[in-house]
């Protein structure tokens, strides 16, 4: 989620996504009831997209028919199991934070650059992820406010860096113009 929103064009899209975040925190009981809704229907529509995808740009789009048939099916399940599907949910959760928190890593020993800020997020995502994965029903609504936290921030950090890349941009400018 956070390089998603990091990676977004237009402003009035940061906005929508920081007041999800807000929401998030303030409501994460209603939240975490709607999540099998939003969440099912949200999968069946990214594997329609796919599909469209497929047939239209299959040289283009890097979309596997097996990930569609993944996405649609799992949609499809949360959708039926509603509200017994926080369970898996929050196992699929975990799983994927898991899997990002391995992403960081092999990052930073590529780069060979390592943050004592992203080592403390590290662990601190692992930490979570692990309860998620073993008592998700106890712990998914903090889990729904730290999204909410995480979305908020991330729209915060995405602002910042515009404003950097503005001004190293503007003093880029300013040395090639006294050249």
């Amino acid at each position: 989620m956070k390089k998603f929103i990091l990676g977004l064009e237009k402003e009035w899209m940061a906005i929508v996504f920081g007041i999800m975040g807000i929401l998030l925190i303030i409501f994460p009981v209603q939240f975490t009831q709607a999540i099998p809704w939003m969440l099912g229907l949200g999968l069946i529509a990214n594997g329609i997209v796919m599909i469209i995808a497929l047939v239209k740009y299959r040289q283009e789009a890097n979309v596997k028919a097996g990930r569609i048939v993944i996405v649609i099916v799992l949609g499809f399940a949360i959708l039926f199991h509603r509200a017994e599907a926080i369970a898996p949910i929050g196992a699929i959760w975990a799983m994927v934070s898991l899997y990002e928190v391995g992403e960081e890593i092999t990052e930073s020993f590529e780069t060979r650059r390592f943050s004592v800020f992203r080592i403390i997020a590290a662990a601190f995502s692992t930490f979570l992820a692990i309860l998620l994965m073993f008592n998700p029903f106890d712990h998914f609504t903090v889990h729904v406010q730290i999204l909410g936290l995480e979305m908020l921030v991330s729209v915060f950090v995405r602002k910042r860096r515009l404003i950097q890349r503005k001004k190293e941009a503007e003093e880029g400018q300013k040395k090639g113009g006294a050249a």
